[in-house]
């Protein structure tokens, strides 16, 4: 194997070398963290606003109005059980609800990679 590379010269790294990588990787740091603080950022905007959406769905399908019945009288709730436990999962506004968590999952997701990143950005090349 040394004889195959015997006939090759050695070719110095440049002096720089050093300084343009640790450059170049700031760089890409820096561009993920605005990218994921603006992934959060919308995330977080997202959350805000399917709230009022969640509370609006809840009194338009009726399941607030089968879940206070249910809550409210505990005799008629006791004696119809499966009909209102029925009523009220024919009820849950379900698409409203994964829209919610799921930007609530993904803005926990992100967050601590929005840390993470923030931590290299705001820490010191050497």
């Amino acid at each position: 194997m040394d004889q195959i590379f015997k006939h090759l010269k050695i070719i110095a790294p440049p002096s720089n070398l050093e300084r343009i990588i640790l450059t170049r990787v700031s760089f890409i740091v820096r561009r993920r963290f605005a990218f994921r603080g603006l992934l959060a950022l919308g995330a977080f905007s997202g959350v805000i606003w399917s709230l009022p959406l969640i509370g609006v769905a809840i009194t338009e399908s009726g399941f607030y109005s089968y879940l206070s019945l249910f809550i409210s009288d505990s005799g008629l709730a006791l004696t119809y059980w499966r009909e209102l436990s029925l009523t009220l999962v024919e009820s849950i506004p379900l698409f409203t609800l994964i829209i919610f968590f799921g930007l609530v999952t993904f803005f926990f997701w992100i967050i601590p990679r929005v840390v993470d990143d923030a931590q290299l950005v705001l820490s010191p090349v050497n």
